[in-house]
């Protein structure tokens, strides 16, 4: 009888920001995932709640886990530690995960089977459902405007019975992604100065226009609590780097004859983020959303002290 084949090194990577229960739990679902080629490294971005102390009494003797300490809260590119390491290991493929999901059992095979039968793909997602309700949808990818250069996550509130079968996506959400090293060879690392929000569009971006596809495989499925770090989609810390960011990704990477309509929808966003804010009473976020943008047309990248937030 011939013996079987090795699965392909996969390396896990959550990032965690002052949320060592949520950290733990996620950890704990990849380690009983039942996949058994993996590593799970957790990238700890200079918390304050004892989050190391925790990881390393649960995992310290755990040759399966990894444990880097980041000395200053990286934002979601401080990932790039935890795929910095993958690639030393030698992984083919890195699941980046945020720290607030956890993925059901099987899962992860099923990731890894669909890229091992679709080679072109660099990344493949899995369908994403919300943590309190798993029969709803938070993400089944991620749609992406090409004239004005934004982001919306595709499928929010469908029932999950509605996606059967695997298909081509514009682009993934970050919060659970299987990546393939090779593409991440050819375009590089998370760009640092956008900290927070678009960084992985403009990642993904690079890869489609590198030759690369992008795959949801919906029957592999992973369960998100939403932003839960950052607070939430309507924060001043959100929405400020939603601006900017979107700012500096039309300035990157959106051809020069689209800028004229993508530059007049970036401000109006936040005009109308703004407005949205101060009419439910939020002057922080109302302040951060004009601040992402005047920081963007100022030049300004990488983590920013909010001083205005409350």
């Amino acid at each position: 009888m011939e013996k079987q084949a090795r699965p392909p090194l996969v390396c896990a990577v959550v990032l965690n920001w002052n949320r060592k229960s949520d950290a733990l739990e996620c950890a704990d679902s990849l380690l009983g995932c039942s996949y058994c080629n993996l590593r799970v490294i957790i990238v700890d971005n200079a918390s304050r709640d004892g989050s190391m102390d925790a990881f390393r009494k649960e995992y310290g003797r755990n040759k399966i886990v990894s444990l880097i300490s980041n000395r200053t809260n990286g934002g979601y590119v401080a990932n790039n530690l935890g795929i910095g390491r993958a690639l030393e290991m030698g992984a083919k493929y890195a699941l980046i995960i945020n720290n607030d999901a956890t993925i059901e059992k099987g899962a992860l095979g099923k990731l890894v089977a669909t890229a091992e039968k679709m080679p072109q793909a660099a990344i493949v997602a899995p369908l994403i459902v919300q943590k309190g309700d798993r029969r709803r949808v938070w993400s089944a990818g991620t749609d992406f405007n090409n004239w004005i250069f934004k982001a919306s996550l595709m499928g929010m509130g469908d029932d999950a019975s509605r996606y059967g079968s695997r298909r081509e996506i514009p682009l993934a959400v970050g919060a659970a992604i299987l990546v393939r090293c090779k593409a991440i060879g050819e375009v590089g690392l998370l760009d640092e100065k956008y900290f927070a929000y678009y960084e992985e569009t403009k990642w993904e971006i690079l890869m489609k226009r590198a030759g690369w596809k992008i795959v949801l495989e919906p029957w592999a499925v992973v369960l998100h609590a939403a932003a839960s770090s950052s607070g939430g989609g309507r924060t001043a810390l959100s929405t400020y780097y939603l601006v900017r960011n979107r700012g500096w990704l039309i300035y990157e990477l959106c051809p020069f004859y689209l800028k004229p309509v993508a530059y007049p929808s970036l401000v109006a966003e936040a005009f109308a983020r703004a407005v949205q804010a101060a009419i439910r009473g939020d002057g922080s976020t109302a302040r951060a959303a004009i601040g992402g943008l005047a920081d963007f047309l100022k030049g300004r990248s990488g983590k920013r002290d909010l001083g205005f937030r409350k």
